[in-house]
């Protein structure tokens, strides 16, 4: 939680130094960005996880980022009472200063998991995407993105039972709107 708290703050600090001035108020959230996205995810470990999924994020965007910030996610397992809440750092880019159709979605962090209901733990979060850019306008844009997901998870024992938790290893399509 120490280490999300830091990348939090540092990313905040480093927003800062790009200097609005208080002259320009009208521009002084130009650089600021944020967005949704709604995605499902299937379980490739054969746990049958499979999960809908509610994403917020927030941060700086500028020519060469589409989006440098945080987000967390709501991760709602389809067929059990399982569910992921991640908290991550977040990197869209394009690795061009120009506009691109095309973009790499990095996400990294940890996850709050409900396991059966039993269960909270705390495991490592990471997801690679890549994303294609469907419609644009001033202040908006939409996207599409398919990648790969991790949830790191433990055994736990409750009640005497033993629950063998797996990490899950999903595959991910998502569409989404930044603006």
């Amino acid at each position: 939680m120490r280490y999300l708290l830091i990348v939090l703050m540092s990313i905040i600090s480093a927003s800062g130094c790009f200097g609005q001035t208080v002259e320009n108020e009208s521009k002084a959230f130009e650089h600021f960005a944020w967005g949704v996205d709604v995605s499902g995810s299937i379980d490739m470990t054969g746990e049958g996880m499979s999960s809908v999924n509610f994403d917020g994020v927030f941060g700086y965007k500028n020519s060469f980022f589409r989006l440098l910030g945080v987000g967390a996610a709501v991760n709602m397992v389809m067929n059990s009472s399982n569910r992921s809440f991640p908290i991550f750092a977040i990197v869209r880019t394009s690795f061009r200063n120009r506009p691109s159709l095309c973009f790499l979605d990095l996400r990294g962090g940890i996850s709050v998991n409900d396991v059966y209901g039993y269960k909270k733990q705390t495991g490592g979060y990471g997801s690679v995407g890549l994303g294609i850019t469907l419609a644009t306008g001033k202040t908006f844009s939409s996207h599409l993105i398919l990648g790969y997901s991790f949830i790191e998870r433990t055994d736990f024992e409750h009640d005497g039972e033993k629950f063998d938790c797996r990490d899950l290893h999903s595959a991910t399509l998502g569409i989404g709107i930044s603006f």
